[in-house]
């Protein structure tokens, strides 16, 4: 079952799932994907789209990370765009190819000792956070790994999108063996206000589903989207 709060808006699956181990995991691995320009149309605009966002936000040489990056499809091409990118991939894999790339990438979970003290101007997850059970743990350590003022980019399903309430169970976004969470904008914002941390923006966009008739027209109304994209900046307490 998905279980919605009703204030919030936020939702969780029940049974809770029991915990997965994503080392031997590559999700990207799987579509055989080299470059950023062989992902399907909206996949690949998606990641165009929080390229855009971060440039808006993040000057060149700023310093970046990303949690749960992959092979380093987003990384790879943030580089090219002058920042300083690291990555962390629990996936063995995954990391492996993203490392032959020659990016900076570690094969680890967050929070990692591998890093420990070190402060980026960026953090981004995409599609990370409805995996984490203890969310104020979490998030905890992401305000730690922030310098004065950094930003967090997450990049979430929103459950409360046209494609979920048209599929319903047949969303193939819940996945609640391993999602722990589903998100709306609202609701993600009130998690985070609560920890320090302020919005500044949010997008809308789609999931892939192969140019589906619905999918199209949420792009038209973009609160119908099945994917918003928020960036919050943290209010340094130290």
């Amino acid at each position: 079952r998905i279980i919605a709060c009703r204030i919030c808006t936020n939702a969780w699956s029940d049974p809770p799932p029991a915990g997965k181990s994503y080392d031997s995991d590559d999700f990207h691995g799987r579509f055989n994907y080299i470059d950023m320009e062989d992902l399907p149309k909206q996949w690949r605009n998606g990641l165009i789209k929080q390229i855009k966002i971060i440039r808006r936000f993040l000057l060149p040489g700023s310093r970046l990370l990303e949690i749960g990056c992959g092979q380093g499809l987003l990384l790879e091409a943030l580089k090219k765009d002058g920042y300083k990118v690291a990555g962390i991939e629990p996936s063995v894999s995954g990391s492996k190819k993203a490392a032959e790339k020659g990016l900076d990438v570690i094969n680890d979970y967050f929070p990692s000792n591998r890093i420990e003290g070190q402060k980026f101007d960026l953090v981004i997850l995409s599609q990370v956070l409805e995996h984490i059970n203890n969310l104020h743990f979490f998030l905890n350590h992401l305000a730690a790994a922030l310098t004065k003022n950094g930003k967090i980019l997450f990049v979430q399903t929103n459950w409360k999108g046209l494609m979920p309430r048209y599929f319903k169970s047949r969303w193939y976004a819940w996945v609640p063996d391993q999602h722990y969470w589903h998100f709306t904008p609202k609701g993600l914002a009130i998690i985070l206000e609560r920890k320090g941390f302020q919005v500044e923006k949010v997008e809308y966009y789609s999931l892939e589903h192969n140019n589906h008739l619905l999918s199209r027209l949420a792009s038209i109304v973009p609160t119908l989207a099945d994917q918003f994209h928020m960036i919050v900046k943290y209010e340094y307490h130290q």
